[in-house]
């Protein structure tokens, strides 16, 4: 298996086909605002191939000149489930994104990347708390940590996670929020900011 950064031709076939069945619609950006961001170097994206088919992909937001990104989709295809492909994928990232910096032009190389994982304490049923409790499990079973934060994004809540990429002690939760909070900021400018988006 091969873990490779996607062009940006490839970003945009994988989430205006793929991923449209992997995501709730009210989590989904249209694709507009996807061809936006990477049209301003703002989003990137990473592919788990073998033998040049696609198995898992993720989607991250990023800054210029700032050392974290936020995790914006995460999937494993339907038929490489349950095979423990995801947390494969997982680990190599965390040894893609550690080892360079994302821009030759850039010399900040990466300490970490949040996550935005469905709070469970809001699904809508058992079945549904279940699938959220599970996807958590899975993300602190490979080095994430709870930040403490909770956000809600265009009604949707979300607990807020961290995995490092570097042997560095972790923020205290007050650099989390404001970190979380410059990247929501380049996400949705205000007014927008705060419209659709709450951090406690």
């Amino acid at each position: 298996m091969i873990c490779r950064q996607l062009s940006e031709e490839e970003v945009i076939e994988i989430y205006s086909t793929v991923a449209q069945n992997h995501f709730p619609s009210d989590e989904l950006k249209p694709v507009k605002k996807v061809r936006m961001f990477l049209s301003e170097k703002m989003y990137l994206g990473y592919g788990l191939f073998r033998n040049e088919k696609l198995l898992a992909y993720a989607f991250f937001l990023r800054l210029p000149h700032f050392d974290k990104l936020l995790l914006d989709y995460y999937a494993v295809l339907e038929e490489f489930r349950t095979k423990g492909i995801g947390s494969v994928f997982l680990q190599l990232l965390r040894d893609e994104l550690k080892e360079k910096p994302l821009d030759a032009s850039e010399s900040i190389m990466l300490s970490g990347f949040y996550i935005e994982s469905e709070n469970p304490d809001y699904a809508k049923n058992d079945s549904e708390k279940a699938i959220r409790e599970k996807r958590i499990a899975f993300y602190k079973k490979n080095y994430a940590d709870f930040t403490g934060i909770l956000t809600t994004l265009y009604g949707v809540d979300y607990r807020i996670f961290y995995i490092p990429l570097k042997n560095m002690p972790l923020p205290a939760s007050d650099e989390y929020r404001q970190e979380l909070e410059h990247i929501y900021r380049n996400m949705f400018p205000s007014p927008l900011f705060e419209q659709v988006s709450r951090i406690y």
